[in-house]
Formats: structure tokens, C-alpha cells, sequence
């Protein structure tokens, strides 16, 4: 509003421009955040209208943005356009040493590698991180460091079904010990909510349950949402794994108001599922077949092979307990 309100000689156009620009991808990252994806899209689009023609890199940094609000929602082929076009944009590896290219290079190789767990594709996930690890350990920013180590740790579990090993576990805790010196508190977030996932499915619950619950206060802390939702589906699933059914309430349907709001159906169906087996530990047969077959439907919505589909046991076996 005081760029628009400033005389339009006051700065120069090509000036005025470009800091219009920079309002908008910072107005872009904060709606991101908070969970307002289109408005996000709109703000990024606005951007990349006003950032300079020679600047690639800025350009690729707002199709890469982009194609991640895109993966959120689920879109996964224009997440795929969208890194593809941020790559063709950044064009070719320039002569000598030029970081900032090299490191817009390596985010666009995570982003395609978080893409690849959400379609299942782990194959996909190795054969992108053998072409990056290289650049990553030579010029990734700690960010990036955590984010590859963490994308490591889920391709295994993907390749494991969940069966967490040891190596999957040591990755998680490279990355946490990267995010603790950053003091970034989303990094710490991330970090701790992975390693609090892995714990889970290894069948340390004690464990997890720390993890997961500093995770979940950092992620209030900094108003993140996504975060915030995969944190109270997961702690939902833990108290229902120990059988603590007042716990499992009061989480799942918190659960359920913060998956809505983000517009994270994966999740949305999740909570369901685990409404439908309170509603089975109630006694409540009905509710339980109502919940269930809504969990169900719900994930039905998601693309083929998405990751959410190793949980529809969570809706199966209340409608089995039912049946």
C-alpha cells in the first residue's frame, strides 16, 4: 500500500518494479505458511510479472515456489511443471563458482525428491539423490543439508513400508543435529516431527512423543499449519497405538480442525478414520461405519499410490472390528 500511494517517479520504474516484486514473494511466503495456497499463487504470480528479464534465478526461485504450493494441493503434474520450468529457466551450470545458481540448482532436486515420496516413488527419490548428494555436500546451504538427510530418511521408510531401520533413524537425527545449530525454529520443527514420525513406526512411542509434541509447540510458535496438522494426525496415532482413547479424542479432532483449515485432505481423511475408531471403542457401530467409509472416500480423492495410503488401515480395522 505504500509503494501504490508513492509518486511513480519516486523510485525509478525498473526500482519500483523490483521491490514490487519482493513484497509479493514475501506476501507469497507468509500466506504459504499460514495456509492460504491460492492467495499464495496469485502473490508469486504477481512477482514473477515484475522481477527483472535477467534474472534467472529469481525466476526460478518463484516457478519452484510455486510448483511447492502445487504439491500441497495435491496437484502433483503441475508441481512437475513447475520444476520443470524452474529448471529451464536457471538454464545451464555457469562457468566458475557461482553459488546462488548452484544452490537454487540443489532446491529444485529436493522439491522433485519430496514430489517422488508423495507419488511413492522411491526409486525415483535414490536416483535423485545420487545425482545431487555430491553439489549438496559441496555447496548446499545447512537447510538444504537437513532437508536431503530427511528426504533420505523417508525414502527408506517408503522402501521399508515403514519398517524403520536404524539407518533411517541415524539420518533423522544428522538432520536434527544440523537444524539445532541453524537455531531455525521451522528447521527444528521439521527435523524433530520426522524423527518423531520414525520413532513411531519403530515402536518408540516415549520417544516420539517428545519429538513430536516440541515439534508440534515450535509449529504453533510460528503459525505454520502444515506442520501443525501432521503433528496432531500423528500424535492422534500414537495415543490410539497405547490405547489412551481421552487423548486420542481430544487430539483427533483437533486433528481434523486443523487439516481442514490447511486443506490437507490426506489428513482430513486421517482424522476420520481415527474418530472411527473411538467411535468403535464407544461402541457405537454406526458412527464407526459412518467415519470410516468417510476416511475412506476421502482418500479416494488423492492421487494413485499417494503416501497417505499406507494409513487406510487406520479406517480398515474399525470397519472390520464393525463387520
Amino acid at each position: 500500500a505504500m509503494l501504490q500511494d508513492t509518486p511513480a517517479d519516486r523510485p525509478g520504474p525498473s526500482r519500483r518494479r523490483e521491490t514490487r516484486a519482493h513484497i509479493r514473494e514475501s506476501l507469497g511466503d507468509v500466506l504459504e505458511w499460514t495456509g492460504a495456497h491460492d492467495e499464495a499463487q496469485v502473490a508469486y504470480r504477481g512477482a514473477l510479472d515484475d522481477v527483472p528479464q535477467e534474472d534467472e534465478i529469481w525466476q526460478a526461485r518463484l516457478h519452484r515456489k510455486s510448483g511447492n504450493i502445487a504439491r500441497l494441493q495435491l496437484q502433483y503434474k503441475q508441481a512437475l511443471a513447475a520444476y520443470d520450468q524452474a529448471e529451464t529457466t536457471l538454464g545451464p551450470a555457469p562457468a566458475g563458482s557461482t553459488p546462488p545458481w548452484w544452490q537454487e540448482w540443489v532446491q529444485i532436486q529436493l522439491e522433485r525428491m519430496w514430489l517422488a515420496y508423495w507419488l511413492g516413488e522411491w526409486r525415483e527419490i535414490s536416483r535423485l539423490a545420487h545425482q545431487v548428494r555430491p553439489t549438496v555436500e559441496q555447496r548446499g546451504t545447512p537447510s538444504q543439508c537437513i532437508s536431503f538427510f530427511l528426504s533420505l530418511a523417508t525414502m527408506y521408510a517408503r522402501r521399508d513400508r515403514y519398517v524403520v531401520s536404524q539407518e533411517t533413524l541415524d539420518f533423522c537425527q544428522t538432520a536434527l543435529a544440523i537444524s539445532l545449530e541453524s537455531e531455525n525454529l521451522s528447521e527444528i520443527a521439521w527435523a524433530r516431527f520426522v524423527l518423531g514420525f520414525s520413532q513411531l513406526w519403530a515402536g518408540d512411542l516415549d520417544g516420539a512423543s517428545r519429538q513430536m509434541q516440541t515439534a508440534l509447540a515450535l509449529a504453533e510458535r510460528t503459525g505454520d499449519v502444515v506442520h501443525r496438522s501432521r503433528c496432531l494426525t500423528y500424535l492422534t496415532i500414537l495415543y490410539r497405538k497405547r490405547g489412551q482413547v481421552d487423548q486420542a479424542r481430544a487430539y483427533a479432532s483437533r486433528s481434523l480442525t486443523s487439516a481442514t483449515a490447511a486443506e490437507m485432505t490426506e489428513y482430513v481423511g486421517t482424522a476420520q478414520a481415527n474418530l472411527a475408531w473411538l467411535a468403535w471403542r464407544d461402541g457405537d457401530r454406526s458412527q464407526t461405519e459412518e467415519r470410516g467409509r468417510e476416511a475412506l472416500a476421502t482418500w479416494h480423492q488423492l492421487p494413485a499410490g499417494h503416501a497417505s495410503c499406507a494409513l487406510q488401515w487406520t479406517a480398515l480395522w474399525p470397519l472390520i472390528g464393525v463387520a
